[in-house]
């Protein structure tokens, strides 16, 4: 089955960000051979599969107007003809699993969206629907099977004699031509005119319709069995009854019906099985069920499933059926250049075709097949990606012929094996790759915990151990740069006190001045044979064989040599390669570091001492300044408040400057802890999901309690409703607290505006490499103060967002303040993923505007 020229896909994602990883994920897989629609409601997708024609569908099943199982149950209704792929959370794994029971091709986590998984599915989904659909039409021809074939027609009266027949009904009984008019049909038909046949016409006499089934044997050898069916119709007359009997041959309509159901079954079969291949990541268990299927298709007594070892020589069983000596072939892998058991596989291989023997016994090679008395076998590549994986062998003990049919079923079938491996391969590859990187991170855990070099140095080994079992032994010596030579300090697999009595202890010589020169991995197959070899006594004792010497280098300067040394002759690979290299970087960062910790360590003591009196200020200014300034301002708002006793207005107003001016030094404490703060870099995000509209009432009631009547309305204008959004809410809430502060100290009358809405920004055009240009577009929180204060000139704009400026920085200025607000609205906006920015006119107000993304 093929896909079309271009790939027409519906994606129906509501997140932004998924839909692109999708759209990429697609690119990389089909390049420009797709056409992607995206809607994000389920609605959309809807009026789109009205309007236009899908391939497949990609359906998320969390959207805005339908959430769970229901979107794809809401979609299959809508439109069942069209494959669906579902896309799902970890979380919504099971979703996914029962979207598939209720007729999903597949569901896809959205963490693990890989191209190559991507494309398999999308790939499987549209064979499948079409496989699905072939199904369905083949059930429709099986319903409509007719045939327009001349009938045999004979008129029969009470003594079951003639009174008419056409040339059909001769031919059809292999009768003579002349006429048999007046001839009794038990003289004419002889063992066909049987006790049955008299029945039915008597019961014909009588009145009721009667029809059946029959079968002529071939009247010659090699030739094939007829089938008809025979009706008895009553025909009254006035003078004498007679049975009309009417014979159509339907040996072609039941030929071709079995043919239909013959493929019907195949179909089904093929089905199943890509099914199986799809959802197992059991490899064994597919090949099983296949080969399974394989001798039930063409009624096959034994068979077996072979692979090739990676260097093609030898076939391997790895699975079989039927055998009388089982463990014999099971055990037992055929040499390819073999005349007697591997010929024939060779043949396979070579040409990508399957061979039909159909006498065993005289052909060359299967000799396990002429062990079981197998007369007639069928050879089928297992192929993938238009290389022979193996092949499927099936015998039979009785001679035989073979329809082409079944071996096209067979060869699908060995298609479908190679799919099997080739996915297995690439899932045991993800998992192989997930060990190792899960190793990297153990590693780089290990060796960061510790600054002691043998410590650093042992729990490398150990790992390297772990995940690269072909390794028997390894050591690790460090370069001495003052002298040239290698420092033995570590080892595994072999005893320190021998290996290290033949460390080397003047210039660098042998495997490790290689590596050393080389600044890369050295291998040798063989270590004695070797012409650099040295030592020979010391590797034989310990048998190993095979090396790998890497260098250990950090900062661009070798620190040692880690060498690897197995028992059997071994060739790394190119990933092992990789792989021991990058952990050998680790260490050599890690052992770096180590070298590094005794010479920064006064340093670090002093600069210990040096945050401990800064941290001791900190914390004395905290508690000597801030505790006390906020017991003062609330005794002081309990006697604006009158809960301490009734007060004069003048009184009251009185109370109220000393909360303003309690709430600026406040202010300021906090103003100054936070730039210190900032500049160690001891400031983090911590992202969660916030509802602005919450953050801004907060304030709003804060700004309330501590406003005087006679500084300028504060206006607020945000959203009622909540307008949630993942972002750091204190730190939003200490840019908007700061932006007000600040046009309350600049602005004597008027008003100050704080708004605050969601705006969607301008539609991008990005470019990713082979792919065309995309479309996105970002979505942010914009939030305005503006004033109808003093304004700032336009040669001051630069500068106002700088720590400690002041407008007027003379002794005797009206405003007060650090000149640190500002500045951490600033650095906070940014730290927010956000901007800034400030439009000013001298003497008629300014409009800070804090820009801050939340979602694209």
């Amino acid at each position: 089955m093929n896909l079309p020229p271009q790939l027409r896909i519906l994606l129906v994602e509501d997140n932004r960000t998924d839909a692109l990883t999708v759209q990429r994920a697609l690119a990389q897989c089909f390049g420009g051979d797709f056409a992607l629609t995206h809607v994000e409601r389920l609605a959309d997708a809807c009026s789109r599969i009205e309007a236009e024609k899908f391939d497949v569908v990609l359906l998320d099943l969390m959207l805005p107007d339908s959430s769970g199982l229901d979107t794809f149950l809401r979609l299959r209704r809508h439109e069942p003809r069209l494959p669906l792929l579902v896309l799902t959370g970890l979380e919504d794994e099971g979703a996914g699993i029962k979207a598939m029971q209720e007729g999903a091709q597949d569901y896809l986590l959205k963490n693990q969206l890989e191209p190559p998984i991507l494309a398999r599915a999308v790939r499987y989904a549209i064979e499948r629907h079409q496989a699905a659909a072939e199904l369905r039409e083949s059930e429709g021809r099986l319903r409509i099977v007719s045939d327009t074939a001349n009938v045999g027609l004979a008129a029969v009266d009470r003594q079951h004699r003639y009174c008419y027949t056409n040339r059909a009904w001769a031919e059809f009984l292999e009768l003579p031509t002349e006429d048999l008019v007046g001839q009794r049909m038990a003289d004419r038909l002889g063992a066909l005119y049987d006790s049955q046949m008299r029945r039915r016409l008597e019961l014909a006499f009588w009145g009721e319709r009667v029809s059946h089934e029959l079968v002529i044997s071939p009247s010659s050898p090699g030739g094939a069995k007829r089938f008809f069916t025979l009706s008895y119709e009553p025909r009254p007359n006035l003078l004498e009854p007679l049975v009309v009997v009417i014979i159509v041959d339907v040996t072609e309509r039941r030929q071709a019906h079995e043919a239909l159901m013959a493929r019907h079954q195949q179909l089904q079969t093929l089905h199943a099985i890509s099914e199986e291949v799809f959802t197992s990541t059991d490899l064994n268990a597919v090949v099983e069920l296949i080969l399974d299927k394989a001798l039930s298709l063409g009624s096959f007594e034994l068979g077996v499933v072979r692979l090739r070892d990676p260097e093609g020589n030898l076939f391997r069983a790895v699975a079989l059926k039927g055998y009388l000596d089982p463990e014999a072939t099971i055990n037992r892998n055929i040499d390819s250049q073999n005349p007697a058991t591997g010929m024939l596989n060779t043949h396979v291989v070579s040409t990508k075709e399957s061979i039909v023997v159909e006498d065993v016994p005289a052909s060359q090679g299967l000799a396990d097949f002429k062990k079981e008395e197998v007369q007639s076998a069928i050879l089928v590549p297992i192929m993938a990606a238009q290389e022979v994986l193996g092949t499927i062998q099936l015998g039979s003990r009785t001679p035989r012929n073979f329809a082409p049919e079944l071996l096209r079923t067979l060869e699908a079938l060995g298609n479908h094996v190679g799919i099997a491996i080739q996915k297995a391969r690439l899932h045991q590859e993800t998992q192989r790759s997930l060990e190792r990187i899960r190793a990297l991170h153990e590693v780089n855990t290990a060796i960061t915990t510790t600054l002691d070099v043998q410590g650093i140095l042992n729990t490398l080994l150990e790992k390297l151990e772990r995940f690269v079992p072909i390794v028997s032994a390894s050591t690790v010596r460090l370069l001495k740069p003052a002298s040239g030579a290698l420092n033995s300090l570590a080892c595994r697999g072999v005893n320190r006190d021998d290996w290290t009595l033949r460390q080397e202890r003047g210039p660098i010589t042998g495997r490790a001045r290689q590596v050393v020169e080389r600044g890369a991995p050295v291998v040798i197959r063989n270590i004695e044979s070797a012409p650099s070899a040295e030592n020979r006594g010391f590797f034989r004792k310990y048998g190993l064989v095979s090396y790998l010497g890497v260098p250990l280098i950090a900062q661009n300067e070798i620190v040692g040599v880690l060498g690897l040394y197995t028992r059997h002759e071994h060739d790394f690979s190119r990933a092992e390669i990789d792989f021991v290299n990058t952990m050998a970087g680790q260490g050599a960062v890690a052992i770096h570091n180590a070298q590094l910790f005794e010479q920064i360590n006064g340093q670090a003591r002093d600069l210990e001492r040096a945050n401990k009196v800064r941290d001791d200020f900190l914390s004395v200014i905290s508690h000597e300044l801030r505790s006390p300034l906020n017991i003062t301002m609330g005794y002081v708002g309990m006697m604006k408040d009158g809960l301490l006793g009734a007060i004069t207005p003048e009184q009251k107003e009185a109370l109220q400057k000393v909360l303003n001016h309690s709430n600026d030094q406040l202010r300021m404490v906090e103003e100054m802890l936070a730039t210190t703060d900032l500049e160690a870099r001891k400031i983090f995000i911590d992202r969660q999901r916030v509802d602005v509209s919450d953050i801004l009432r907060q304030l709003q009631s804060d700004f309330d309690m501590i406003h005087d009547k006679n500084q300028p309305e504060l206006i607020w204008d945000y959203p009622e409703e909540r307008v949630p959004i993942a972002t750091d809410g204190r730190k939003l809430r200490q840019v908007v607290q700061n932006l007000v502060a600040n046009a309350l100290k600049f602005t004597d009358r008027g008003k100050i505006t704080v708004s605050a809405k969601t705006v969607s920004g301008s539609r991008e055009r990005i470019s990713i490499p082979d792919e065309r240009e995309q479309e996105c577009r970002s979505q942010s929180l914009e939030i305005k103060v503006s004033d109808t204060g003093l304004g700032i000139a336009p040669d001051k704009l630069d500068a106002i967002f700088e720590k400690f400026h002041q407008v007027d920085a003379s002794a005797t200025r009206s405003h007060g303040g650090l000149g640190l607000g500002l500045y951490i609205a600033k650095q906070f906006t940014e730290l927010l993923g956000g901007k800034i920015e400030l439009q000013s006119e001298l003497g008629r107000g300014s409009t800070f505007t804090v820009t801050i993304p939340f979602g694209t």
